[in-house]
């Protein structure tokens, strides 16, 4: 899913000036638990469509399908655990109100906690020390391998495991080494300069990490 160039833009814009990176990054690791622990099906599936919101208007892209199959698959198989009450009932397989609860828990729960990680990590963030320039280097060139499809030919399966391979070694080296290191130390320079321009902890940033985190947690507990 992706936002209208105008519509990113403006949302970008409106991310800058509420909260700073290193904020929001801090603001979302304090809400995990909040949100790891919910356990109302309503409210953790209405929390992760927010995160998804979020996540899509602060990086202007977002892939929503493969979370929708991650919670198809993980529901489907946790139906073949069967428990409480029978909510259907085809020959010897029979969905059930636990079954179905379970599996929706915790797709939606691992989904959600992707869209928050998704929400709170940009090649933006600068963290101090190796191992925060360690972890802003990893997400910008993870960024970078997702952002293009790779394309392959319609051959025999043993080509296609072959192109396969060949094709993702290739996509790998073109991104590290090509681009990959310069690209690294330009993402590094302009998160210096985000920081130094729009990175300060303002009132505003305060109050919306405090919402937000301090929302969740009430939600938990009520």
């Amino acid at each position: 899913m992706k936002l209208p160039p105008s519509l990113a833009g403006a949302c970008s814009r409106f991310w800058s000036w509420l909260i700073s990176p290193s904020l929001l990054f801090a603001s979302a690791m304090l809400s995990f638990p909040a949100f790891l622990f919910q356990k109302k099906l309503v409210v953790l599936a209405v929390e992760a469509l927010i995160f998804f919101l979020l996540a899509l208007s602060r990086r202007g892209k977002l892939r929503l399908l493969p979370s929708i199959l991650m919670i198809a698959g993980i529901t489907f198989f946790a139906l073949f655990s069967p428990h409480g009450q029978v909510l259907v009932r085809w020959g010897r397989f029979s969905v059930t109100a636990g079954a179905l609860e379970a599996g929706l828990s915790r797709g939606l729960t691992l989904a959600g906690m992707v869209f928050l990680s998704q929400l709170a990590l940009s090649p933006q963030l600068h963290l101090p020390g190796k191992l925060g320039s360690f972890v802003v280097d990893m997400f910008t060139l993870l960024d970078k391998l997702t952002k293009e499809r790779l394309v392959f030919s319609k051959e025999k399966k043993r080509a296609r495991i072959k192109e396969l391979m060949s094709t993702l070694d290739a996509h790998l080296y073109q991104v590290y080494w090509n681009e990959g290191q310069e690209d690294a130390v330009q993402d590094r320079a302009q998160a210096t300069e985000v920081q130094q321009t729009e990175g300060k902890i303002t009132m505003q940033g305060i109050v919306a990490a405090s919402l937000f985190s301090g929302i969740l947690y009430v939600l938990l507990f009520v």
